[in-house]
């Protein structure tokens, strides 16, 4: 695969630091270990399902899957373990796309960009979440993460909070983080916009798009539209209210060449953001002078338009999502690693275990109905803890709510399969 790097920009200056940064940044590929194959079918379902703003049928798929397999087990032995079983089974769907999205960006593995020894210029991304907002990483790591890949600029722009990036901020002081932190917001209206420089947050509930944008200029704040071929307002729109810019790149997704003209015709800056909030492989980036050493410089320069998106030509994905593409992009990987193999092998193991234990079934003992309220607890805490992240951040922390999943989930499925087995001991004593 030819892997040369290419530019977007709409000043002169910008072009220049683009051309710079697409002849010397190399692209570094980290081969992952070879434990992580056991992950591999939930890193295929995520890819597939996972991705936003799509994430919403991953959830509808856990919801169908939970409530079948209870519905099923309730069938067999009784309410109990009906109720069992979907709550396992809900539990373990949800910490397992939790921890493995942490997991795989805890790994380092991927694609890292290497800049020459002594660069002109600044590789940057400027549009990053935090726990605060469905990304699996604090600030402080999210921070490492961006150092590790090549990074020297990051804004912190959780979801319509700007808590993460001052935060952030005050840790890559105290941990003497090379990183220059640029705090901001996404507002997450009908339109997603990257704030920066705000003095206060914006809230989409409280505040419409073209009164959220006026406000924000108000407080001397920087706007760019993220995404715009997911919003539901026109670039042209946009540049009315104030937009200082766009992005190029989302990603892998490229914007459209309307776009990209209109942003040429009025000198605007042009991002490449990987609206990160978990992965190893980023796919692009945003180019600023070596001066930009502070935010209030990225801030001017962006203004300026001396800046660049740096992308690959090859990664480049349509803004038409496309699950048969993704599938056929996806799958062979899932079977190159391995993955692929893990699944016939946990549905053999569990019709041998069903076997097994039809022939010697288990006897109640004391203590299920502890056990019970322990794996309900659970569900519901993992549940809940899903839904607080995106209102106020994790509580508790994604580490000790994966630690309590590891523990709870065999419990859980212990009590599960001998709800089961009970029950269906149960109906056939009745009979």
């Amino acid at each position: 695969m030819n892997e040369s790097l290419a530019w977007l920009a709409t000043t002169p200056e910008g072009d220049a630091l683009g051309k710079a940064a697409a002849q010397s940044v190399q692209i570094v590929h980290e081969s992952r270990p070879w434990w992580a194959f056991a992950a591999e079918p939930m890193h295929w379902f995520y890819s597939i399902f996972g991705i936003a703003p799509h994430s919403f049928y991953a959830a509808a798929l856990f919801l169908l899957m939970a409530a079948l397999g209870g519905w099923f087990a309730s069938r067999q032995g009784g309410w109990r373990a009906g109720l069992a079983w979907m709550t396992t089974l809900t539990m373990t769907l949800i910490g397992g796309m939790q921890a493995h999205a942490w997991l795989y960006t805890r790994i380092p593995y991927g694609i890292r960009y290497e800049l020459p020894a002594q660069p002109t210029f600044r590789l940057a991304n400027l549009h990053c979440h935090t726990q605060a907002s469905g990304g699996v990483l604090m600030p402080a790591d999210a921070l490492r993460w961006h150092q590790h890949k090549g990074f020297s600029v990051v804004g912190v722009t959780d979801s319509n909070k700007t808590y993460p990036g001052v935060r952030a901020l005050s840790e890559a002081g105290d941990q003497d983080i090379p990183v220059v932190v640029v705090p901001g917001e996404e507002y997450r209206g009908t339109t997603h916009l990257l704030m920066f420089g705000l003095k206060e947050p914006i809230r989409a509930d409280q505040v419409e798009i073209s009164s959220a944008m006026a406000k924000a200029r108000e407080q001397g704040a920087l706007v760019i539209a993220a995404h715009t071929w997911t919003g539901k307002q026109t670039p042209d729109e946009l540049l009315q209210w104030g937009a200082a810019g766009f992005e190029a790149c989302n990603g892998p997704t490229t914007v459209d060449e309307a776009t990209l003209k209109l942003a040429r015709e009025h000198r605007l800056a042009l991002l490449g953001s990987l609206d990160f909030r978990q992965g190893n492989s980023p796919k692009t980036a945003t180019v600023l002078p070596y001066e930009a050493n502070t935010a209030a410089k990225v801030l001017k320069a962006l203004k300026d338009g001396r800046c660049a998106t740096l992308y690959c030509p090859e990664w480049r994905e349509d803004t038409q999502f496309s699950y048969w593409v993704r599938l056929q992009h996806n799958f062979p990987d899932l079977v190159k690693r391995g993955g692929i193999w893990v699944i016939p092998g946990l549905l053999l193991w569990w019709r041998l275990a069903l076997l097994a234990r039809r022939y010697a079934p288990c006897q109640p003992r004391q203590g299920l109905e502890i056990i019970l309220m322990l794996a309900l607890g659970g569900g519901v805490l993992g549940i809940w803890s899903v839904w607080w992240k995106y209102k106020l951040g994790w509580f508790p922390s994604l580490e000790l709510a994966l630690s309590l999943w590891v523990v709870a989930c065999p419990l859980g499925w212990y009590m599960a399969g001998c709800e089961w087995l009970w029950g269906r001991e149960r109906r056939q004593q009745a009979l």
